[in-house]
């Protein structure tokens, strides 16, 4: 919009003002050689992905560039006796602020810059006894009200933008994530997990999927209580969390003390290691749990794991209800432990 107003404004001066040829002179070119290859340089920038990173930049230079012509063109015209409106600097200010998506400190600095310009003009123009002192005081002082407006309100939009962005971050981790834990909830992981084993099965890559469990957490819960028992998931999640960081896997909660991990290994023998190492990890943090049946020690967790090469044969209820066998396995097996199994690898 401020495109197709500031090329067409010379054609409304031609049949309209008719300004004097002194003025056409200093103007034209700048209209045309300089401010017209900005502003077609700033709307390539915000159209052109690949641009996105110099659209800020241009921005700022393209209405300094305006409102140096308005300046010029004011005292070009003062010197040819006739009156330029200050109209056009005074709405490249507010443009500044409001229209240009720039955050605060940018748009301050190309405000301050065009304020500055534009009482410099005005000062000219009164020292040249072109402006008298009423009128350059009224000018100087509209010029700070918008100037101020338009700083007001740039840092209103800023700061409405950031919380709008905080609110929705908000809803989407209530949406995404297990809020106690940190890890993706059961809604997110099943469409992640979908994503994850059709990328396997098409670039013909091994999957591990496994799925751990906290030991006699339920008896956890009971010695200690509830809310040394959401401590001790927090704990967990947090070291499955690091896990998945480090292998890039995804990690879920499923529900109570069930998780699940899938990722990408290069062979079964280096799955299993990678679990194995989490469950030394979980052994190593050291939680007491003396609820155990058997001799008491610290929270340990089973872990069940399958590591396929999806083939067609196999889909991925398959595979989490194959992992689910290896954890119970796991289990029957005195817990604390990894197992795993291996198909089409």
């Amino acid at each position: 919009m401020m495109m197709l107003l500031y090329l067409t404004a010379p054609l409304a001066d031609a049949w309209f003002i008719h300004p004097p040829e002194a003025i056409v002179d200093v103007a034209r070119p700048l209209q045309f050689g300089l401010v017209a290859p900005l502003l077609i340089a700033t709307l390539l920038c915000s159209i052109h992905t690949n641009l996105h990173a110099y659209s800020t930049a241009i921005t700022a230079i393209t209405l300094v560039a305006i409102g140096y012509c308005s300046m010029q063109m004011r005292l070009t015209g003062n010197d040819a006796d006739f009156e330029i409106a200050t109209d056009w600097i005074n709405v490249t200010t507010l443009g500044a602020f409001f229209f240009t998506s720039m955050r605060v400190p940018v748009a301050l600095g190309v405000g301050l810059c065009l304020l500055t310009m534009n009482i410099h003009t005005e000062i000219a123009i009164a020292g040249a006894g072109g402006l008298g002192l009423i009128n350059m005081t009224y000018e100087l002082e509209s010029m700070a009200v918008i100037f101020a407006l338009g700083l007001a309100g740039c840092y209103i939009i800023e700061v409405n933008s950031r919380l709008t962005w905080l609110e929705a971050y908000e809803l989407e981790q209530r949406l995404d994530y297990d809020a106690l834990t940190g890890a993706l909830n059961r809604n997110r992981f099943r469409n992640l997990f979908r994503q994850r084993y059709q990328l396997a099965a098409r670039e013909h890559q091994p999957i591990c999927v496994a799925l751990v469990d906290i030991d006699h957490f339920k008896a956890y819960n009971d010695r200690y209580g509830h809310n040394q028992g959401d401590a001790c998931l927090i704990a967990i999640g947090r070291t499955l969390n690091l896990f998945a960081e480090a292998n890039d896997a995804l990690c879920a909660r499923l529900g109570g003390e069930e998780f699940a991990l899938v990722f990408f290994a290069d062979d079964p023998q280096a799955a299993k290691d990678a679990l194995e190492q989490l469950r030394a990890q979980v052994q190593a943090l050291n939680l007491e749990h003396e609820a155990q049946p058997q001799t008491p020690g610290p929270v340990t967790v089973s872990i069940g794991g399958l590591y396929v090469l999806p083939d067609g044969n196999l889909n991925r209820f398959d595979a989490i209800r194959r992992a689910d066998e290896a954890l119970y396995q796991a289990k029957a097996q005195g817990r604390n432990c990894v197992v795993t199994r291996v198909i089409n690898a």
